[in-house]
């Protein structure tokens, strides 16, 4: 719960809009994995909010896929 609430403030720091689209659970015990669409403020800054999220406790494996709207 309260690393929810602090995703929730860094997302809504970084991003103009955010969603969660996925959520499962994995194979090892007591672990969850979420995917987020996010439309960021400045693409420039998403390496902070990468550094950022990544010092959230229990947060592993953290990548950050990238889409250009315009193609």
């Amino acid at each position: 719960a309260e690393q929810e609430g602090r995703l929730s403030k860094i997302l809504a720091h970084y991003c103009s809009h955010f969603a969660l689209v996925h959520m499962r659970e994995t194979s090892r015990e007591n672990e969850l994995e979420f995917a987020y669409r996010v439309r960021l403020v400045d693409p420039l800054q998403s390496p902070g909010m990468v550094s950022d999220i990544g010092r959230i406790d229990g947060v592993r494996g953290l990548q950050l896929l990238l889409q250009d709207d315009e193609v």
